[in-house]
């Protein structure tokens, strides 16, 4: 409700019926970094100044041995700037180190709660499915902004990605991204707030056992 009430009771007013957010279900953001463990790269992420180095996911959209994953050459022209891993990597443990300014993402939904949940400000590129709809969404709301494509072919160039990323974690005029996304952390990482979400679920269900009564419940944006 803290996040989508406009669209929620809009719901309830169509349908004429009441309508449960069944929360957000974040995963235990809080415990992800902990200290104890040594992970891949993290050696390389604590030498990088806070808030300056940009995660990019497209989740499992290609390969990790697909050779035309990546541009001829590209992993020689980043090196010592960025590090690229074809295989699993432990996500939440990389968005939640402080030298993470930004995250590059399709914007499926998964991938937006993790984000938020630790107030990451979001470049958006979204692909297919639902990820155009959650990308306006995320937009609208000025949680990150979308990476401009042409008009008429929908393809984008590097300057393209390059300028929106400048613009989500570096530059001034992308202070109100970066303060919106912070904001929602308080949302997206409340695990009591969902737990409180599914409890009133359930306990509407309980006291209307055996009453021949409809109900809706959505976890917008499906």
């Amino acid at each position: 409700m803290e996040f989508s009430s406009d669209w929620l009771h809009l719901l309830e007013d169509l349908h004429q019926k009441p309508v449960f957010p069944i929360g957000l279900l974040p995963p235990p953001i809080q415990e992800v970094d902990s200290g104890d463990e040594v992970w891949l790269d993290r050696e390389w992420l604590d030498k990088q100044a806070h808030g300056s180095t940009m995660y990019i996911d497209f989740g499992s959209e290609s390969g990790a041995n697909d050779p035309e994953i990546l541009p001829l050459g590209f992993e020689d022209r980043i090196h010592g700037r960025g590090i690229v891993r074809k295989g699993w990597v432990p996500q939440l443990k990389i968005l939640a180190h402080p030298s993470i300014g930004g995250f590059l993402t399709h914007c499926g939904w998964g991938l937006i709660i993790e984000a938020l949940g630790l107030g990451r400000p979001l470049v958006i590129f979204p692909l297919m499915y639902d990820q155009g709809l959650n990308a306006r969404w995320i937009s609208e709301k000025r949680l990150g902004l979308e990476v401009t494509r042409d008009e008429m072919d929908g393809s984008s160039t590097g300057a393209d990605v390059a300028k929106t990323s400048r613009m989500v974690i570096v530059e001034a005029n992308g202070d109100i991204y970066r303060a919106n996304a912070m904001k929602m952390k308080e949302v997206f990482a409340n695990k009591q707030l969902s737990d409180q979400c599914i409890d009133s679920f359930a306990s509407f269900l309980k006291d209307n056992r055996g009453h021949n009564r409809l109900f809706s419940s959505s976890t917008l944006p499906y």
